[in-house]
C-alpha cells in the first residue's frame, strides 16, 4: 500500500508537469497569435505612413526653395511649384487625415506647408534635420501635447540630384484615430489578457496605447528606464520572445513581444500566471480526485468481490458513471478554455450554453447569463430581421456558415465567421453546435487596405506628373492619365502598346546607357532625358524613381515619375541670353562713363580755346571747330551704345525722320550685303516727330537687320517716310491706335515672309525663328518697346513667300525744336558767387575750374565728397551752389547731397555723371536735385545750367 501510495505521489507530480508545460504551449501559441497579428497591423500601419512621405517626398524634390538659386529660373516657376505641392499637401491632409505635413530645408526650415498650420515642435525639427542628414526616413518618439493629446511624427528625406538630401517631409499623425482603433477591441484570450504598445521616451519607458479598462491616457504611464522590468527592456530593444516574467508591480505574467521595426517601438502580448494556470489547476484537481475515486472503487471492489459476487453489478456502474464523469469533465474542459466561440442554442435559437470566451466577447460577466435568452437579442439591430431565414436553413440542411454581425452589452458591434451544425443524440432533443471567432480587425484591415489602395491609385490619376511601370526591357505596365497627355497618346492602352526604348526615347541607346549608369542605385532623382510625343516631336524631361527588385534582389520593374522640363529649359535659355545683354549693358555703361569723361575735357578745353581765339584768327578757328565737331560725334556714338544697351533714358525733341534716315544711309549700305538692293523713298515736307533720336535709330537698324536676315537669297529692302493720319474709319479697320497725326516709318522686304501663327508671337521677347545662335529674340521686342515709349504703334504684315513689311507710327511734334546757339555767338551768363566744384577726374577738375573762374566766378575744389564736406563746413556761409559728380571714391554725389541738405539753408546743388542716368544711384536724390548735367558737356551748357541754378530757374 505504501509503495502505491509512492508511485501515485510521483505520478501525480508528472502529471503536473506536464500539465503546466501543455498550458505553456497553448498560452505561447494563443499570445503569439495576437501579438503577430498586432505587429502585422502596426507595422503595415508605419509602412503606410512612410510610404505616403516619400510620395510628398517625390513631388517636394522639384520645388525651388529646396533647390539652388541658380536652378530657379524665375519666380513665377517658385510660386507654380509651392502652390502644386500645397494642393498636394492638402490632397494628403484630407484624404488621410492627417495633423500636419511640412516640407523643411537642411537645416529645420520650413519650406512648404498648408496655409495657416501650426509650426514644428523641436522634436520634429531635430528628426528633420537628422534625416537630411544621414537620408534614412524614420519615426520620432511620440509627443505628449500640453493639452494631452498625443501626435506620432516621422519624416522622410527629400532626395534631390545632389548626393545628400535637399530637406525632409515632415508629417504629423493623430494615433488615436488611426493607430489605436487597429489594437482597441483585438481578440483577448484571457480576463487580465491585453496588448500594450512600449516606447522609449527620452529617459523613460512609456505605455503609448490605452489599455482595455485601465484609465492610463496615453504616454502618461511612464517609467524610469532603470525601474523598468526585463520584459519591457527586451521588446524595446528589438527582442522577440515567450517566457514568465514578474512585471513592475510584482504580478506574475507570461509575455510574447515583438518589435516594430519601422517605428523602433516595442510590442507585447501578456496575461496574468494566475489566470493562465487556472485551467491546469483545475484539471489536475478534477484527475486527482478521479484517480482517488477510482483507487477508493478499486479497493471497495476488490473487497467486495472477495465478499460476495453480488458487488459485480454495482462495481461495473461505478466505473461507467466514473468514465462519463471523465469524459464530460475533459469535454467541458476543453469547451472552456478553448479561444473559440462555442455556443449551442436549440432549434428556436434559445440559448442552452456558451463558453468563457464567447461570454467575454459578448460582454457578459458569465457564461450563465446567455443561457435561456434568444441568440437574436445578440444579433445587430441591422441584420436582426434576417435571424429567421438563418433559423430555417439550419433546420433544413442541418448546417450553416457564414459571417453574421453581433452586438455586445455594451453596443458595438463587432462580425464574426461562424460553422454552425446541428447535433442529434439519443434520449435528447437535437440542438445546433455553433464553433465562431471574431474577424472584426481582419474585416478592418481588409477595408483599409482597399480603401488605401483606392486612395492610391486616385492619387496616381490626378498627379500632374507622368507616372509609369516599366520592365527591364522597356515595355510599360502601367500609366497615368498626365504621362497619357504628356506624350500626345489617345488613351492609356494605346500606350502601354509603345516600345518605350524605341517609340519615346529619341535615342533608343540612351536608356540602356542610363540603366547602365544608375540601374543599381536605390533611388534617382532629376535625371535628364531625351524623349519624343507621338507626333514626333522633342520633349526634355526629367526622371525620379526607383528599381523594384523581386526576392532575389534582381531589378524586375521601374517605378517612375516624369517631370516635363520644356518650359524650364525655355526659361533659362532666356534667361541665360538676358544676362548676357545685361552684361553687355554694364560693359557699355562702363565703357560710356571714362570716354564721356574724356570728351568732357576734349569739348570743355576746345570750347575755351574757340571763345578765346580773335575775330581773325579764322584758320585757327576752323581747327578748332572740328575739334569740337569730332567730340560732339564721339558723344553722339555714346549714345548710340547706350540706346543699343537701353541704358539710356530717352530724351523727347523733335526730330526730322529723313534727316536721321540720310545720316544713316552710309552705316546701312555697310550693313546690307550687294545681293541686297536698299532703296529710300522719303518726303523731305514730312512733320518733325517728338522722338528721342538714338533709339529711332536703333528702331531703324533692328528693322534693318531682320528685313536683311528675311533674304538670304537676295532682294529689295524698301524705307519709306510719309506722313499718317489715324482717324476712326482706321480704328474700325485695324482695331489699333489712337487717333491723330502720325508720321510712319514702313521698312519692308521681298524676304521668306511668316506664316500667322508666326506673326502671333513675333513681339514676344527671345522669340525668334532664327537657327540657334544667330538671333537673340529681342530685335522686335525692344522695337515694340521702344515706339511705345514714345507712345506710338507697330503694325506688321507678312504672308509665306511675299516678304514682310513692318510699320511704325510716331506721333508728330507738335512743339518746334529749341534753337541752340553756336558758340562764341552769344554773350555767356557769368556771375561772382562762390562754387564748390567736386570731381574725382584731375582734368575735368580742372577744366571746369578754368571754365567757371574764367566767367567770375570764386570756385573751391574737392577731389570727393568727403573733401568736399570739409570745404563746406568751412566756407558755408559763403558758398552758393555746389557742382558735383555723382560717382566717385569715399563719398559719392547723391551722399554729399543728402549730407548738406541736413543743413536748414542747404545751397544749391547740380549733379553731374558720365553714366546714363539709370547706372547712376538713388533716384530719388536725382529727382530732388534737378535734371542732370550729363557728361561730356560744353562750355554754355555748364554755364547756362550753372546761372539757371543760382537764379532759382
Amino acid at each position: 500500500m505504501a509503495l502505491g501510495l509512492l508511485v501515485l505521489g510521483f505520478g501525480f507530480r508528472w502529471r503536473a508537469a506536464d500539465l503546466r508545460a501543455d498550458a505553456l504551449r497553448r498560452w505561447e501559441t494563443n499570445l503569439g497569435v495576437v501579438a503577430d497579428a498586432a505587429k502585422l497591423a502596426v507595422t503595415k500601419w508605419a509602412e503606410e505612413r512612410l510610404a505616403d512621405g516619400r510620395v510628398v517626398a517625390a513631388y517636394a524634390a522639384t520645388v525651388p526653395e529646396l533647390v539652388s538659386a541658380a536652378a530657379t529660373p524665375s519666380g513665377l516657376s517658385r510660386s507654380r511649384a509651392v502652390e502644386r505641392l500645397q494642393r498636394h499637401l492638402a490632397f494628403i491632409h484630407e484624404a488621410y487625415g492627417y495633423s500636419n505635413e511640412w516640407v523643411v530645408d537642411d537645416v529645420g526650415r520650413v519650406a512648404v506647408q498648408l496655409p495657416g498650420g501650426p509650426g514644428l515642435t523641436s522634436p520634429e525639427v531635430a528628426l528633420a534635420i537628422q534625416v537630411t542628414r544621414d537620408g534614412r526616413p524614420r519615426f520620432a518618439e511620440p509627443f505628449l501635447h500640453a493639452d494631452s493629446s498625443v501626435t506620432v511624427s516621422l519624416a522622410v528625406p527629400v532626395q534631390g540630384a545632389a548626393p545628400h538630401p535637399l530637406g525632409a517631409v515632415v508629417i504629423r499623425v493623430d494615433p488615436t484615430t488611426s493607430l489605436f482603433p487597429l489594437l482597441q477591441g483585438r481578440q483577448r484570450v484571457g480576463t487580465t489578457a491585453d496588448v500594450r504598445i512600449l516606447v522609449r521616451v527620452g529617459d523613460d519607458a512609456a505605455l503609448l496605447n490605452p489599455v482595455n479598462g485601465s484609465g492610463v491616457r496615453p504616454l502618461t504611464l511612464r517609467t524610469p528606464w532603470a525601474n523598468v522590468s526585463a520584459v519591457s527592456k527586451l521588446a524595446i530593444g528589438g527582442v522577440e520572445t515567450f517566457g514568465a516574467f514578474v512585471n513592475s508591480a510584482g504580478v506574475p505574467i507570461l509575455v510574447a513581444t515583438r518589435h516594430i521595426e519601422p517605428t523602433g517601438w516595442g510590442l507585447i502580448s501578456r496575461v496574468e500566471q494566475s489566470e493562465a494556470f487556472a485551467v491546469y489547476r483545475d484539471r489536475l484537481q478534477t484527475e486527482m480526485l478521479l484517480v482517488v475515486t477510482l483507487l477508493g472503487a478499486f479497493v471497495l471492489g476488490f473487497v467486495a468481490i472477495a465478499r460476495t459476487a453480488r458487488l459485480a453489478h454495482w462495481r461495473d456502474r461505478i466505473r461507467t458513471a466514473a468514465a462519463l464523469e471523465a469524459s464530460e469533465g475533459r469535454y467541458r474542459q476543453l469547451v472552456e478554455s478553448s479561444l473559440g466561440l462555442i455556443c449551442t442554442h436549440d432549434l428556436n435559437g434559445v440559448v442552452l450554453s456558451l463558453n468563457p470566451a464567447a461570454a467575454r466577447a459578448l460582454g457578459l460577466a458569465s457564461p450563465i447569463a446567455a443561457v435561456g435568452r434568444r441568440l437574436d437579442e445578440f444579433v445587430a439591430p441591422a441584420v436582426r430581421p434576417l435571424f429567421g431565414d438563418y433559423l430555417a436553413r439550419i433546420q433544413g440542411n442541418g448546417m450553416d456558415a457564414g459571417i453574421m454581425r453581433v452586438v455586445t452589452t455594451a453596443g458595438e458591434e463587432r462580425t464574426w465567421e461562424y460553422r454552425n451544425t446541428v447535433v442529434r443524440e439519443p434520449g435528447r432533443e437535437p440542438y445546433v453546435l455553433s464553433h465562431a471567432r471574431d474577424v472584426t480587425e481582419r474585416q478592418t484591415a481588409e477595408e483599409a487596405l482597399r480603401r488605401s489602395e483606392r486612395s492610391y491609385r486616385t492619387l496616381v490619376e490626378r498627379a500632374t506628373y507622368g507616372i509609369y511601370r516599366s520592365t527591364l526591357d522597356g515595355r510599360l505596365l502601367a500609366v497615368n492619365p498626365a504621362l497619357v497627355r504628356m506624350l500626345g497618346y489617345d488613351s492609356e492602352a494605346e500606350l502601354l502598346a509603345v516600345d518605350l526604348a524605341r517609340d519615346v526615347y529619341q535615342d533608343p541607346d540612351q536608356r540602356r546607357r542610363l540603366i547602365e549608369t544608375h540601374g543599381n542605385a536605390p533611388y534617382v532623382e532629376g535625371i535628364e532625358a531625351d524623349w519624343k510625343r507621338k507626333d514626333g516631336r522633342p520633349l526634355p524631361v526629367r526622371l525620379s524613381g526607383t528599381a523594384v527588385r523581386n526576392d532575389t534582389g534582381a531589378v524586375e520593374a521601374f517605378e517612375m515619375i516624369v517631370e516635363d522640363v520644356t518650359e524650364r529649359h525655355t526659361l533659362e535659355a532666356q534667361l541665360r541670353q538676358a544676362q548676357k545683354m545685361e552684361a553687355v549693358g554694364q560693359l557699355t555703361g562702363g565703357i560710356a562713363h571714362d570716354f564721356n569723361n574724356l570728351l568732357t575735357v576734349i569739348l570743355a578745353n576746345a570750347d575755351l580755346i574757340a571763345k578765346s581765339l580773335p575775330p581773325e584768327a579764322a584758320e585757327w578757328r576752323a581747327d578748332v571747330e572740328d575739334l569740337q565737331g569730332a567730340a560732339r560725334r564721339g558723344a553722339a556714338m555714346v549714345r548710340k551704345l547706350l540706346a543699343f544697351s537701353r541704358r539710356e533714358e530717352l530724351r523727347l525733341r523733335p526730330v526730322h525722320l529723313p534727316k536721321v534716315v540720310a545720316d544713316l544711309t552710309g552705316m546701312l549700305r555697310r550693313l546690307v550685303p550687294e545681293h541686297i538692293t536698299l532703296e529710300t523713298r522719303a518726303s523731305e515736307s514730312v512733320a518733325p516727330v517728338l522722338v528721342d533720336p538714338g533709339t529711332v535709330e536703333q528702331i531703324l537698324l533692328n528693322l534693318v537687320t531682320n528685313a536683311r536676315d528675311a533674304m538670304p537669297s537676295g532682294g529689295v529692302l524698301t524705307i519709306t517716310i510719309a506722313e499718317a493720319v489715324i482717324d476712326e474709319t482706321y480704328l474700325s479697320s485695324h482695331g489699333w491706335g489712337e487717333p491723330g497725326a502720325y508720321v510712319r516709318l514702313a521698312v519692308t522686304d521681298t524676304g521668306i515672309g511668316m506664316d500667322q501663327a508666326t506673326l502671333a508671337h513675333v513681339f514676344e521677347p527671345f522669340f525668334t525663328t532664327k537657327p540657334p545662335g544667330i538671333g537673340t529674340g529681342l530685335g522686335m521686342a525692344m522695337v515694340y518697346g521702344l515706339v511705345k515709349q514714345q507712345r506710338g504703334f507697330v503694325d506688321v504684315r507678312s504672308r509665306p513667300g511675299e516678304g514682310t513689311t513692318v510699320e511704325v507710327y510716331l506721333p508728330v511734334a507738335t512743339r518746334a525744336a529749341r534753337a541752340t546757339p553756336a558758340g562764341g555767338t552769344t554773350d555767356l551768363p557769368g556771375g561772382s558767387e562762390t562754387i564748390l566744384l567736386v570731381e574725382d577726374e584731375e582734368a575735368i577738375r580742372r577744366s571746369a575750374s578754368r571754365i567757371l573762374r574764367r566767367f567770375g566766378y570764386q570756385v573751391l575744389l574737392a577731389a570727393d565728397g568727403e573733401e568736399a564736406l570739409a570745404l563746406y563746413r568751412r566756407h558755408r556761409a559763403d558758398i552758393r551752389l555746389v557742382i558735383s559728380d555723382v560717382v566717385m571714391p569715399r563719398l559719392g554725389g547723391t551722399q554729399l547731397y543728402q549730407e548738406l541738405h541736413r543743413d536748414p539753408d542747404p545751397p544749391k546743388f547740380i549733379l553731374t555723371s558720365g553714366y546714363a542716368t539709370r547706372d547712376v544711384g538713388d533716384r530719388v536724390v536725382l529727382d530732388r536735385a534737378g535734371p542732370l548735367l550729363q557728361k561730356p558737356w560744353n562750355v554754355d551748357e555748364l554755364l547756362r545750367r550753372v546761372r539757371e541754378a543760382l537764379d532759382g530757374a
